[in-house]
């Protein structure tokens, strides 16, 4: 999907010192893959999928968590690589939940999604409101 894509909200210092630390046991869990003295399958299996949890960690911090375009709404789920599409006509209203800062959508069908904190989030309420509007004004 092509869009504006919005990532968490970190403060800068704090997704750096995550980045560093995943990418750290990425690197210690590597090397503990390609260690050839090791003998146990069990651990190298555990290793890996230690190296790809830091790996999507990293994705995580750095990549989009929400994007906004022209066909609909993209949700990435706390569980990366797993994401919900979203098209606009399916959106009744957009609220911004004061005091936990983060919007929450209601549907067509009656069901609420709370959408993760982003960075920008006054620029992604404009953004789903712009998109619905220009919806409704085509029909």
């Amino acid at each position: 999907m092509r869009g504006r894509a919005y990532r968490l909200q970190f403060r800068l210092v704090t997704r750096v010192v995550w980045s560093l630390l995943l990418a750290l046991s990425a690197a210690f869990f590597l090397r503990v893959l390609v260690d050839a003295s090791l003998e146990s399958n069990w651990f190298r299996l555990a290793s890996l999928a230690s190296l790809l949890c830091s790996i999507a960690g990293i994705r995580v911090l750095w990549g989009a968590s929400i994007i906004a375009g022209p066909d609909g709404l993209r949700v990435y789920r706390p569980w990366w690589p797993l994401h919900r599409d979203i098209d606009w006509y399916r959106i009744l209203a957009t609220d911004i939940i004061p005091g936990f800062w983060f919007l929450e959508l209601e549907m067509n069908s009656g069901e609420r999604l709370e959408l993760p904190s982003v960075e920008h989030m006054d620029e992604l309420y404009q953004q789903i409101e712009d998109f619905r509007t220009r919806l409704d004004s085509v029909h």
